[in-house]
Order: C-alpha cells, then sequence, then structure tokens
C-alpha cells in the first residue's frame, strides 16, 4: 500500500512536470525521496527526449491508420487530439506535419477523454440491460467500496 501511494505520489509530480512544460521552457519541482528532498531541474527538450519512443509511435500510428484506409492526410478535415499529452508543444507539432495542418481547439482534453470512457463504458457494459432497481443497488455498493479505500 505504502508503494503505491509513493508511485501515486511520483506520478503526480511528473503529471504536474509535463504541464508545466507544456507552457514554460523548464521547470523544478521538489521531490520527496528515500535520501530526502531532491530539486529535479527539467527543460522542455530534455522531457522531449525521453519521450521520443511515444512521439515516434504516435506518428507511425497515424501513418499506419492513414495507410489502412487508404487516406491522405489533406482527405482529413481536423484533427481532435484528446487526453494530458495532446498538451505537449511536440505532440501537437507532429500533428501539423502529420497531418498537414494544426488540429482542432477549443475542446477540454480531460472532459473528452471522459466523456468518451462513460460512452465506451455504456455501450460495453453488461450492466446495460440491467432494470433500475439493479443499477441503483451496484451504485450503492459502489460508493460503499469506493468510501473503504479512502
Amino acid at each position: 500500500m505504502l508503494r503505491a501511494l509513493r508511485f501515486s505520489k511520483y506520478l503526480n509530480i511528473a503529471e504536474q512536470i509535463k504541464r508545466v512544460l507544456s507552457t514554460e521552457t523548464e521547470t523544478t519541482e521538489t521531490v520527496d525521496g528515500p535520501k530526502g528532498s531532491q530539486d529535479i531541474e527539467i527543460s522542455r527538450k530534455e522531457f522531449e527526449e525521453k519521450i521520443e519512443y511515444f512521439i515516434d509511435t504516435i506518428k507511425m500510428l497515424i501513418e499506419g491508420v492513414l495507410d489502412d484506409c487508404n487516406l491522405d492526410p489533406s482527405e482529413i478535415s481536423q484533427t481532435l487530439l484528446v487526453g494530458g499529452s495532446t498538451r505537449v508543444p511536440c505532440i501537437i507539432e507532429l500533428i501539423k506535419e502529420t497531418m498537414l495542418k494544426p488540429p482542432t481547439k477549443g475542446v477540454d482534453v480531460d472532459q473528452a477523454v471522459a466523456a468518451g470512457a462513460a460512452i465506451f463504458a455504456g455501450k460495453n457494459s453488461p450492466e446495460k440491460d440491467l432494470t433500475i432497481n439493479q443499477k441503483k443497488n451496484l451504485n450503492i455498493n459502489y460508493k460503499k467500496r469506493k468510501s473503504i479505500f479512502r
């Protein structure tokens, strides 16, 4: 349990670093580790080097989908990015270069992910054929279990 909490804490720090580097060129975060507190400095360039594998993977996936669908990027009217990594400037630049136009803006990327997950879960849930009372009981049990782990 302690290991999971520590991992969660580090994950939150990494998320914060990613968010800051989406608008700034460098950042410093303090991390509490086994040897005490340490300041971690990272530049956007260093961050992009660390995620280069993922950037290359995204590019290959986009090109693969276009190829599978026999489409040219010019035939796609717009690209909507959702999820936290869509704030990363090099991802936005990759989309501009690959799709020949910038991605569509104006959508809350986090809400779009949540809405997509809810739609997917609703369409694929074995519970979609349950009665109102059965759904209510599932919801109550979920809330009880959730409160136990807080």
